[in-house]
């Protein structure tokens, strides 16, 4: 593991950067002019990013190892696979951030089910269907007790993506790949 710190650190620098544009773009106050632009698009695109190169790195570091694709939810299985410790701390400190009566395994692994696809889909959501259309018409049609097909269950899926889960995700996982890379909290790390 020693071995390969150094790539290690390059992914998570790189990860660490696409995250920041995410945070960027959740804070950022902007003229009112600007105001119309839709900066929550482009903050899920790159917090689904850092997401994705933070459990790479983590993989990287116990395999020594590149992985590909983009999807979270394949990503984090394998994690699960190469050190469920890690993952189960990482499941843990997610939970931390909601009240135990709303958190449990099952909504976790939704959660990250849901935001799986979020880089892929989200990067060009423009040569989707209306994203407020579609989510009204297939929960309207789901609460009319109508079943969803398999393609407009992946939509609502993909639709579906929590920001704030998004976020939380992506905070846990830069402190634990801080923790397990450099041993140091991530306050620590940017301190240096």
């Amino acid at each position: 593991m020693a071995e390969n710190i150094k790539e290690c650190d390059f992914m998570f620098r790189q990860a660490c950067a696409f995250a920041e544009c995410g945070k960027h773009c959740e804070i950022e106050l902007l003229p009112f002019s600007m105001r119309k632009s839709n900066f929550i698009i482009a903050g899920m695109v790159n917090s689904a990013l850092a997401c994705e190169i933070f459990l790479k790195t983590l993989l990287y570091y116990y395999t020594n190892s590149h992985q590909d694709g983009h999807e979270l939810s394949e990503l984090w299985k394998k994690l699960q696979g190469e050190n469920k410790k890690i993952a189960d701390e990482i499941s843990a400190a997610v939970d931390s951030f909601y009240s135990t009566s709303q958190s449990n395994i099952v909504e976790r692994v939704l959660e990250i089910k849901n935001i799986s696809n979020t880089f892929s889909y989200w990067r060009y959501i423009y040569e989707h269907l209306q994203y407020s259309e579609t989510v009204l018409e297939l929960k309207q049609k789901r609460s009319n007790g109508i079943e969803l097909n398999d393609k407009e269950k992946k939509q609502l899926e993909t639709y579906a993506s929590d920001p704030n889960f998004v976020r939380i995700f992506r905070e846990v996982l830069k402190a634990k790949c801080c923790e397990i890379l450099f041993d140091c909290s991530w306050d620590e790390y940017i301190n240096r």
